[in-house]
């Protein structure tokens, strides 16, 4: 009969797998580091160039959030959610009322 289709299957699944065995190599090399993401770019960017090695880029203490603005913040945010909940329920109940006859 004709073969050609089992020699392309045949074909097509080797390339697979030994793509997949390649895929699977790039990872094991990154993770070990060669060839791979652990080398330091040699150049800086503009914007880097007054930090030094080390040296934290961006801190934030909410530990230190003065207590008359977290309180706002924490009226605010439950204000949101009660309106929330009230226009979800409003919706919900609106939702089946009209019925428009089929012109009986």
């Amino acid at each position: 009969m004709n073969d050609i289709p089992q020699y392309l299957f045949m074909l097509l699944w080797v390339a697979m797998v030994v793509f997949a065995f390649s895929i699977m190599a790039q990872g094991w090399m990154i993770s070990s580091g060669r060839n791979g993401y652990s080398k330091r770019p040699t150049i800086k960017h503009p914007e880097m160039n007054e930090v030094t090695s080390g040296e934290p880029l961006l801190v934030v203490n909410f530990d230190k959030m003065p207590d008359d603005e977290y309180n706002e913040l924490n009226q605010r945010i439950q204000k949101l959610k009660l309106d929330e909940l009230v226009d979800d329920d409003e919706d919900d109940d609106e939702d089946g009322d009209d019925f428009i006859g089929a012109g009986i």
